[in-house]
């Protein structure tokens, strides 16, 4: 039976609080915009809509969403407890992610962090091979399936993960306000290509 000890401060379930207004026709764009009217100021993780028996739903878990590492915002979310990570300031964009997996088989899913160092320059904190290692290592201590598929968020990540993993390997672009390859279409297509899903 998993126990909260067993999770670290950089895991995280892909759930984020939905527009009240969405409507089922809206555009990716749309869709975005609405995600970030809601986020507001500071991300919230709602660990109210996480099922009661987590050891059941991690043993059902497909598909893992892999960041690199925790930036200096989300290492201050994590001192408030878990499942912080990845619903920090708005400043971050996290609610670009949302309104890209929301109503697809991402959505609730696990997320969690391949390296463990805080620090909020991408480039001073590469994941190695050992973080990769000690990252499957964590997933097999959750009784995550070694046939889920790991999902980069960007390019680093995908590449750890490519050369070092054990598990299947899928990547998307990472939704930093500084990536210019972002847009909510393409983007919505490549989670729907990782799923495996028809455009809705």
């Amino acid at each position: 039976m998993i126990k909260t000890s067993d999770f670290s401060t950089v895991d995280n379930w892909a759930l984020w609080n939905v527009p009240a207004d969405l409507p089922a026709n809206a555009t990716d764009a749309e869709r975005e915009q609405l995600f970030k009217a809601a986020y507001g100021a500071h991300g919230t993780s709602p660990k109210d809509q996480l099922p009661s028996d987590l050891t059941d739903r991690l043993s059902k878990v497909e598909y893992v969403l892999v960041g690199q590492n925790p930036g200096n915002a989300a290492a201050k979310a994590s001192e408030q407890g878990l499942f912080n990570n990845f619903h920090g300031p708005a400043r971050s964009c996290d609610y670009r992610l949302a309104a890209a997996i929301y109503g697809t088989k991402l959505w609730g899913t696990f997320m969690s962090d391949v390296s463990k160092t805080i620090n909020s320059n991408s480039q001073e904190a590469k994941p190695v091979e050992a973080d990769v290692r000690d990252f499957e290592k964590h997933l097999d201590a959750l009784g995550i399936s070694k046939n889920a598929t790991l999902v980069a968020l960007g390019s680093t990540v995908n590449t750890a993960l490519t050369k070092f993993a054990s598990r299947p390997v899928k990547t998307m672009y990472h939704y930093s306000p500084v990536n210019t390859r972002w847009q909510a279409a393409n983007v919505r297509q490549q989670v729907l290509d990782i799923t495996e899903e028809a455009v809705d």
